[in-house]
């Protein structure tokens, strides 16, 4: 059998460090806090969300290596994926060394705006929500 290598992840709400889903990624490689090369936006309702458009602000978060198989089933499960949240390729540059990656990260699939708060910044422990979702 051939062993699946690992993929890069961007994650920008309740999968960081601190708080409530982390534990789905916590024994997968951190790579470091990171940020998308294009603009996105944020909003966050009952959990946070990513539009593709209209283009905002870049998005702050962290990457990790996850492993195809086990982890990334996990991920697509918590997400909804393809309904909710849909996993797409994107560019993400570490605030470190400004390294640029190629990596996967949850889009807005199927969640209305209407009844979101739009996160300026891009960040979303910026956001009074996010509080609820802490560790």
């Amino acid at each position: 059998m051939t062993p699946i290598s690992p993929i890069k992840v961007f994650v920008y709400g309740t999968l960081m460090r601190g708080f409530s889903n982390h534990y789905l990624i916590s024994s997968c490689k951190y790579l470091g806090q990171a940020t998308t090369v294009e603009k996105y936006s944020m909003h966050v309702g009952d959990f946070p969300f990513v539009n593709k458009s209209p283009p905002q602000s870049i998005i702050l978060g962290e990457l990790y290596e996850v492993s195809e198989d086990y982890h990334l089933e996990q991920l697509d499960e918590l997400e909804g994926h393809p309904n909710e949240y849909i996993r797409s390729d994107c560019q993400i540059a570490t605030n470190e060394t400004g390294e640029i990656f190629e990596a996967q990260m949850y889009f807005n699939s199927g969640i209305d705006s209407a009844d979101s708060v739009f996160v300026s910044s891009g960040s979303f422990r910026d956001c009074p929500e996010s509080k609820k979702h802490l560790i």
